[in-house]
């Protein structure tokens, strides 16, 4: 019986923590990379500046990643690469992000397996996700500290 008790509060106060998020609008830097398991070319844009972007979770992770995500997708499908898999790298600082880009980009070019093409912001560029308002003007519940 203990057990349960635990579990539902374990579960009672994961879904608070969940619910409890403040939406912040900051500027950030990202870049997306996209690659193929049926090909070896991997697409990478520059790093870009995004003023519009939302935070949220004490600014850890970005609102709509997986829409940026198809906006790269979708660019790439015209460009002719068919079923692409993307990954969004976001930072609010742009030596870190620099640093994830190196990372990223030594890895991909080390053994030269991979035609790697780079996309510049005059070939793609992000555009910002905006959460709901019913999200964004939700103020966080917490009970006062006496």
């Amino acid at each position: 019986m203990r057990k349960y008790v635990l579990l539902l509060i374990l579960a009672w106060s994961i879904g608070l923590a969940a619910t409890a998020q403040s939406y912040k609008n900051r500027p950030c830097y990202m870049f997306g990379l996209a690659a193929s398991f049926n090909d070896s070319t991997i697409y990478v844009t520059d790093i870009q500046h995004l003023d519009g972007a939302w935070l949220y979770n004490h600014e850890m992770f970005l609102f709509g990643r997986d829409q940026y995500a198809y906006q790269l997708r979708d660019a790439l499908k015209v460009l002719g690469f068919a079923n692409p898999t993307v990954s969004i790298f976001f930072s609010k600082k742009k030596k870190e992000i620099e640093k994830k880009y190196l990372k990223m980009k030594k890895r991909y070019s080390k053994n030269g397996a991979y035609n790697i093409k780079y996309l510049s912001t005059q070939d793609f560029l992000f555009s910002a996700q905006k959460p709901d308002d019913v999200l964004v003007n939700a103020k966080d519940d917490k009970p006062e500290k006496k």
